[in-house]
């Protein structure tokens, strides 16, 4: 089989190098370098061009997303707010009826808001009393304290062998 395949590469191979070679009834050759050369830079141009269209296509897309969204300085947002009986204050975007209700306006470039620490910097920032309290609540052990408890359990079979022993001396005699 892969005789066959190599013999049939060749074939092809030695095909497209006659039509180099082979002439037409005009006295052509059915194939020359420079259709090649003309071919592949028209194959390069159309290319090209095909990419400028979806680059200027993408970059329309985009615009047309992005002038959708409202940036966040130009967003107002109103909120109620009112006091119940009990003095504890309630926020709503909706006006109550029962209390007075006051109008507050808030503008988002007022807000400060902080990014989330991603899981590397939440490690990074606790110290190893936390690290080590996290740890044992996930589930997730230190190595060296799994094979401390391992070495502790047989200390603790080689003594409950002993004591086996011991216990049957007595009975033996």
């Amino acid at each position: 089989m892969k005789r066959f395949c190599y013999f049939a590469i060749t074939l092809l191979l030695f095909s497209v190098v006659l039509l180099f070679y082979i002439k037409r009834p005009d006295g052509q050759a059915y194939i020359n370098s420079n259709d090649v050369s003309h071919a592949a830079e028209q194959a390069m141009y159309k290319l090209k061009q095909d990419a400028r269209e979806g680059i200027e296509q993408s970059k329309q897309a985009i615009s047309n997303q992005l002038a959708n969204f409202t940036t966040p300085s130009e967003t107002v947002t109103q909120v109620y707010k009112w006091q119940d009986e009990h003095g504890q204050w309630h926020y709503s975007d909706i006006p109550s009826e029962q209390y007075h209700t006051i109008l507050v306006t808030l503008d988002e470039k007022d807000m400060t808001v902080l990014p989330a620490l991603s899981a590397d910097e939440r490690i990074a920032s606790q110290t190893p009393a936390e690290v080590k309290r996290s740890d044992s609540t996930l589930g997730v052990y230190d190595p060296r304290s799994v094979q401390q408890l391992y070495e502790n359990a047989e200390n603790v079979k080689e003594l409950m062998e002993q004591r086996q022993k011991q216990l049957k001396q007595p009975l033996d005699n």
